[in-house]
């Protein structure tokens, strides 16, 4: 790969740069089966956005012939966090049981702690200090929930972080990114005309010659199984044994010369929702199971992760701190993730409060 490959207008405002040699690693990790035009325009957004390869604040994505380059709510988040005109992110959770309407351009929104019931969307809203109206949007819980694990066992988070994205790149007007929630919705945008051309009246000839277009447009089924496997190594963290482990556990114990086609379809739904980039706790002896204390379990995260900015060593140390059998919240009884849940929010007020104050 020549230098010239890797001179990328740059933003006096970004730090990232790459050499030569970093492309290089960038094309044979983060960026595979990317030709040298794809290459260049996945650096290029690296740089634009101040997104680190290496750090999966960004991805390239390539299935068949068509590549993809893709980001997570936390890319759009530092994005914005890099804008000097940013002034913040006001996001929650709405469910069943909570007091929630639009105020002008804000929102009322109440609840406590106890018996909220299901979960019915999540609002975000991102302010710009040249923009007197926020940029506001809601995420019905029904029309992103998959059903998948990921989502049984986080939804609070997930529909959480389908918000923010969605409100964060629709702020800052961000293009050449898509997340895995607005890839969902362009394919079933695309499905359309395709569908409409179908059911029009064709030749025996053009059937067989739309049948065998389509043959060569769709990867064999060992090209997306090389394709399916580097994608999961990138999940992994390049640890094979992890990665082969959970795509056994998805086919049923499957090796790569037995996966169906149906297997495809599930594994790529597995993708689908962990590149979200939402990375759960390390798997650990869970004390209760109910939706509810899941629930709990989630808000909690996203309270201190996400909202007080805490990370995972600061939130590990506080909770030891104020519950000292805790090494996890996987360990917290409903009662002390209920509490938990006050405790943050104060912390969360009185930042608020001071914030205001210097104000």
């Amino acid at each position: 790969m020549t230098t010239a490959l890797v001179q990328v207008e740059q933003n006096q405002d970004l730090v990232i740069q790459w050499t030569a040699e970093q492309a290089n690693t960038i094309r044979n990790t983060v960026a595979q089966n990317a030709n040298d035009d794809e290459l260049k325009m996945f650096l290029h957004l690296s740089q634009t956005y101040g997104l680190d390869p290496f750090a999966k604040e960004i991805w390239f994505i390539k299935m068949g012939a068509t590549p993809t380059i893709m980001t997570s709510r936390d890319g759009y988040l530092k994005i914005a966090n890099n804008r000097p005109d940013y002034k913040g992110l006001k996001s929650d959770v709405v469910y069943e049981g909570d007091l929630f309407k639009r105020v002008g351009n804000d929102v009322d929104h109440q609840y406590s702690v106890n018996k909220r019931g299901g979960i019915v969307g999540a609002y975000a809203l991102v302010y710009r200090k040249n923009m007197q109206v926020p940029t506001y949007v809601f995420a019905p819980f029904k029309d992103y929930n998959k059903g998948s694990s990921i989502w049984k066992t986080y939804p609070h988070a997930m529909i959480l972080k389908v918000a923010e994205s969605m409100a964060l790149k629709r702020a800052f007007s961000l293009s050449g990114l898509v997340s895995r929630e607005e890839l969902d919705i362009q394919q079933e945008e695309e499905k359309m005309p395709i569908e409409a051309e179908i059911v029009k009246d064709e030749t025996p000839k053009q059937k067989a010659a739309t049948a065998a277009s389509a043959t060569l447009e769709k990867p064999s089924l060992q090209e997306q199984i090389k394709v399916i496997w580097k994608q999961f190594l990138f999940i992994f963290n390049d640890n094979q044994e992890r990665a082969i482990a959970e795509i056994k556990s998805i086919t049923n114990g499957r090796g790569q010369k037995e996966i169906t086609a149906e297997d495809i379809k599930n594994l790529e739904r597995y993708i689908d929702d962990m590149t979200i980039n939402f990375e759960p706790p390390e798997s650990e002896i869970k004390t209760e199971t109910t939706d509810e204390t899941e629930n709990l379990k989630s808000e909690l995260e996203s309270l201190f992760r996400e909202r007080l900015g805490f990370t995972a060593k600061e939130f590990l140390k506080w909770l030891k701190e104020n519950f000292n059998h805790a090494v996890s919240v996987n360990q917290l009884k409903k009662d002390e993730l209920e509490k938990a849940l006050i405790m943050g929010r104060k912390i969360l007020a009185d930042r608020d409060k001071q914030e205001g104050m210097v104000a």
